[in-house]
């Protein structure tokens, strides 16, 4: 906001210069970012207005500020301009049908209205806050908006229907020309100033072209309302539609401000001769606000501040603000909350005020005192700064996406209708139809992720994401929130090393990530299950399990290859390979600690054991037998090799396994090896329906 620094002048006597007004301003908390001349030569301060503070929106809310930190009086006093001749009730009527949109409505009526230039003072004023003159009576609403901080608007009398004002909601199909010559089109949600037939004016934010004041007006009617902030902001928002009024509107403003607002515009219309104001006013204000009391304990506000201000010194600060304080008898400061700031509603509030009128420079550096508070720590902290760490470690690069989604990243991975996947939270009031429910899943935004780099042709991609899932509860009680690490690889390994040639990455890459990260974070006796998902590849696809601790195994994750369709739909040129793992379900099951092993003193002794067993006994049913055949005397086994060809019955396949066994007493003979290799044979002959070849 621009204010000229004589005109602030007007309502403080102070010798300081605009660069020392500026300066003091800027130190109490309303900021200054620059001093400039206008055409004239003359200083006008350039202001930062934060939301909280729409009184600080008018040249003497700038002043009170200014005379709150000078500690010197506000020249200030309201008047009266009561009109003559008919009474305005005579004139026009006002009803207001949304109080909770329009919680005040008052209504003059200016007769005998000479239009024309404004006076130059006033028009040089009016440039110097950057606003265009363009007649006398506009120029007094914009002129007294300024000042005081309450915008007005001015219709021509005689082109308002019926000569009466009807403050409601927009009906749907309704539009309205607005002054700036756009025709907009309303809806329920848009507040609107109506005569008896159609809209006038958008509520708030800009006057409608058929009321407008023009050079022929000879009767003016002024309003002076007050509207809801959150309303006025929608409708700005929605008809991108941004007004010096809608800007004073949408932070909220004082119900009381509307009287000052039309008395002062009114003394301006008679002082200049622009128009005779008729008597009295129209003043619908149907549920008037009480007053807003606070009570503040001294002692508390000391202790928050680390000074030591009597309990009157604290009442006389705020009194500088025209901030009403008393001291009680029990030492407390009851406050009385004026209208015009509507930002004092906690303690917190009202003691910044008194810090910043003390001055912050005058609190004494002290000392941190008492004992520091427990750190708390997330309870999924560690799992997701751990796995994070693996990740990257892995080669993979972290992305971060919206937890909000819409029917896109169903659509995206082609999941079925019957999927309870698709059973999301769905969002009540969303800004998109793309961002209209909380997932359920992270694997569509890992694959948007993916489809995006590939359109833009980085075709090696290897991510990941620690983010949360959100799975409805019935009953209407909040979503079950958990935490998934989920990721994604396409394209090829990176680059060749020696002896390593590039390829593209496979399942196996994929698997063997997922292996090094259960491994890091201390997940035992994790397996692989084949599986099927309607947005992978159905024999590309893997559970992840473990049996860690007792009870049944439990499921930590998936991993596999998308889907044909997916990939095609997709436009990936090269297969893609995603993965999601439950943090809370790994977190339950890690051993971040490593227990150190004393080196082996015996040697190792190894078999190989070969066989044909049917394709649909999977390898980990097969090594399952193998170790539970072998015993504790089985240090490792490793598939070496796999094989199906013209020698291998159809339907089946070979596999040939190496098991390095020793014991930790004495070096194994040949013949307690052999009988452990026997021991396995009989087993994977009976439980697997193997051939063993001998």
């Amino acid at each position: 906001m621009r204010v000229p620094y004589s005109w602030l002048k007007e309502y403080v006597e102070f010798d300081e210069s605009p660069g020392e007004i500026a300066n003091i301003l800027t130190m109490t908390g309303t900021k200054v970012e620059s001093v400039e001349s206008d055409d004239g030569g003359e200083a006008v301060l350039d202001l930062e207005i934060t939301p909280n503070r729409p009184d600080c929106l008018s040249v003497i809310g700038i002043a009170r500020e200014i005379a709150a930190a000078l500690g010197r009086p506000l020249k200030f006093v309201p008047v009266a301009a009561e009109g003559k001749g008919a009474a305005t009730r005579e004139l026009v009527s006002v009803e207001i049908q949304d109080p909770e949109l329009a919680p005040r409505y008052i209504a003059r009526v200016i007769r005998n209205v000479k239009v024309g230039p404004s006076p130059l003072w006033m028009q040089k004023r009016l440039k110097a806050c950057g606003i265009r003159p363009i007649c006398n009576v506009v120029d007094i609403t914009n002129y007294v908006m300024l000042e005081c901080g309450q915008p007005l608007h001015a219709f021509d009398y005689d082109k308002i229907r019926g000569h009466k004002i009807i403050v409601r909601r927009a009906k749907p199909g309704e539009q309205i020309v607005t002054l700036d010559g756009e025709t907009r089109a309303l809806d329920r949600d848009i507040l609107v100033i109506a005569d008896e037939d159609t809209p006038v004016a958008i509520a708030g934010v800009m006057g409608g072209l058929d009321t407008e004041v023009t050079w022929d007006t000879s009767t003016v009617l002024l309003e002076s309302a007050n509207f809801s902030g959150s309303s006025i902001w929608r409708t700005s928002k929605r008809l991108k539609l941004r007004t010096e009024a809608s800007l004073r509107f949408d932070k909220g403003l004082d119900p009381e401000l509307a009287v000052l607002g039309q008395s002062m515009a009114c003394e301006l219309f008679s002082r200049l001769g622009v128009g005779e104001v008729a008597s009295g006013w129209v003043d619908v204000y149907p549920r008037p606000e009480a007053p807003r009391m606070f009570v503040l304990d001294p002692g508390r506000v000391n202790r928050l501040l680390g000074v030591q201000l009597t309990p009157g010194d604290m009442a006389a600060l705020l009194e500088r603000l025209q901030i009403p304080a008393k001291v009680g008898r029990d030492g407390t400061i009851a406050v009385e909350v004026p209208g015009f700031r509507r930002d004092l509603s906690i303690e917190a509030d009202f003691v910044e005020e008194i810090a910043r009128l003390y001055g912050y420079e005058r609190v004494a550096a002290t000392t941190l005192e008492g004992p520091l508070p427990e750190r708390i720590e997330a309870p999924f902290a560690p799992i997701e700064t751990s796995s994070r760490e693996i990740m990257l470690r892995l080669g993979l690069d972290e992305v971060v996406t919206s937890s909000l989604v819409g029917p896109w990243a169903f659509d995206l991975i082609n999941l079925p209708a019957e999927s309870p996947l698709k059973c999301a939270v769905k969002i009540a009031n969303p800004l998109a139809e793309d961002e209209s429910m909380l997932r359920t899943t992270l694997i569509p935004s890992i694959v948007a992720v993916l489809r995006r780099n590939s359109d833009r042709d980085v075709p090696n991609v290897r991510c990941f994401e620690i983010g949360r899932v959100y799975i409805p509860v019935e009953g209407g009680r909040q979503p079950e929130e958990r935490r998934i690490l989920a990721g994604g690889l396409m394209g090829n390994l990176p680059e060749a090393t020696w002896g390593v040639e590039r390829r593209k990455i496979d399942f196996f890459d994929a698997k063997g990530i997922i292996e090094a990260y259960l491994d890091e974070v201390g997940v035992e006796d994790y397996y692989f299950e084949r599986f099927t998902h309607p947005s992978l590849h159905p024999g590309r696809a893997a559970l992840i399990w473990s049996r860690h601790g007792e009870g049944p195994p439990r499921e930590l994750g998936f991993l596999g290859e998308l889907s044909p369709e997916v990939s095609k739909n997709c436009g990936f040129p090269s297969r893609v390979y995603v993965f999601e793992l439950d943090l809370g379900t790994i977190a339950s099951l890690a051993s971040p600690r490593k227990v150190a092993l004393e080196p082996p003193r015996f040697p190792a002794v190894a078999r190989d054991i070969a066989m044909v067993v049917p394709l649909d006994v999977s390898y980990r049913h097969v090594e399952d037998a193998i170790r539970d055949a072998a015993g504790e005397l089985l240090e490792d086994v490793t598939l070496f090799d796999e094989y199906t060809g013209p020698q291998v019955p159809e339907g089946h396949h070979s596999l040939a396994f190496r098991m390095v066994l020793r014991a930790r007493e004495k070096t194994l003979t040949d013949e307690e090896a052999n009988r452990v290799w026997e021991a396995v044979a009989e087993r994977v002959t009976r439980d697997c329906k193997a051939t063993v070849r001998r």
